[in-house]
């Protein structure tokens, strides 16, 4: 809880992880200060695969993800990556790992959060 990650956004996301009854997925970032180059690792039913040297600038991703939209919306060229539902689960989730933090650490159902 002392840790004290130098990033040039939020230290929270610069590192983390998700453990599953099956598998799990890390992010290491890391990148505010150079330390390593960002990566995506997910171990799920016995398959490790990871991606190494990721674009993970806030302002690419917010640039690129802006600039797909607007071409979705002109053309429909290219699929949306969730559809408002999945949408609102992502967000759920994010919310329930807030409420979990601001608890102490206590499990919080994203189905419940509304």
């Amino acid at each position: 809880m002392d840790m004290y990650l130098r990033s040039d956004y939020y230290t929270n996301d610069e590192r983390w992880e998700i453990t599953g009854s099956r598998g799990y997925a890390r992010v290491n970032r890391c990148t505010g200060r150079g330390i390593q180059q960002p990566s995506l690792e997910v171990y799920a039913d016995g398959v490790m695969r990871g991606y190494h040297a990721l674009d993970d600038d806030w302002a690419s991703s917010f640039r690129d993800s802006g600039r797909h939209w607007l071409r979705w919306l002109r053309t429909g060229d290219g699929p949306l990556s969730w559809s408002g539902e999945e949408a609102i689960e992502v967000l759920r989730f994010a919310l329930a790992a807030y409420a979990s933090s601001a608890s102490g650490g206590a499990g919080v159902n994203p189905a419940q959060l509304r």
